[in-house]
């Protein structure tokens, strides 16, 4: 469903990786490890296309991304849900508020589909009863369930999170790694960026470690 051929990036004269290759299969939990600064939110950013490449190709659904090309980009990134460790939410805005905002700039829903979204959205993972709340009123794993609501309500067929544990305690940090464990297996691939190694042994899962510009499977 995804892939990266021959891929390089450079940043100022710096290279970040080098003729990386990688096939992300749909329905795919992959996890991304890697020290800090080797790349791993640069690559993520690549995936989903808020970042080019300097060498190499791209493809999403057997697609090639012209990363110039301004109507292929802002088509395909709004099937790619995104998640932070910062979660990403406006303040002023209702955790229901939050999932319509996307998808109300698209401009190809009307108000009774978005509404139906948000509400299938927030039903599957599990927190309907916070829909009128606002962000500062719920804890940080709330806050993160919210930001992955959004992405199903966006109905992606690709979610990209960089680091989505790292402001969460161990309980919350391993019912979001489940979320996104269950996400995938229906058939949504999701990768992972993450320093919380402790989590991953409860998933049978690919292990990539991004070092020194290169790809390592690590085995799991």
């Amino acid at each position: 469903m995804i892939k990266l051929i021959d891929a390089s990036k450079n940043i100022l004269g710096e290279s970040i990786f080098t003729h990386i290759n990688l096939s992300i299969a749909k329905g795919e939990f992959l996890i991304i490890i890697g020290k800090s600064g080797e790349g791993k939110s640069t690559l993520l950013s690549i995936l989903a296309i808020e970042d080019c490449l300097s060498q190499g190709s791209l493809l999403i659904n057997k697609e090639v991304m012209e990363f110039e090309n301004s109507a292929q980009k802002n088509r395909v990134k709004r099937k790619i849900g995104r998640i932070f460790q910062d979660y990403k939410l406006i303040a002023d805005l209702t955790v229901a508020e939050n999932i319509a905002y996307p998808l109300e700039c698209r401009g190809d829903l009307d108000k009774i589909e978005i509404k139906k979204r948000i509400h299938e959205s927030l039903s599957e993972i599990g927190i309907l009863n916070i829909a009128h709340e606002f962000p500062e009123t719920i804890s940080g794993g709330e806050q993160q369930r919210v930001a992955i609501a959004r992405c199903l309500a966006q109905q992606s067929y690709l979610i990209v999170a960089d680091e989505p544990t790292s402001n969460l305690d161990p309980d919350n940090s391993k019912k979001i790694f489940e979320i996104l464990s269950i996400i995938a297996k229906k058939g949504i691939p999701v990768i992972v960026a993450t320093h919380d190694l402790q989590n991953l042994k409860e998933y049978p899962t690919r292990v990539l470690e991004l070092s020194g510009g290169e790809l390592i499977e690590h085995i799991h």
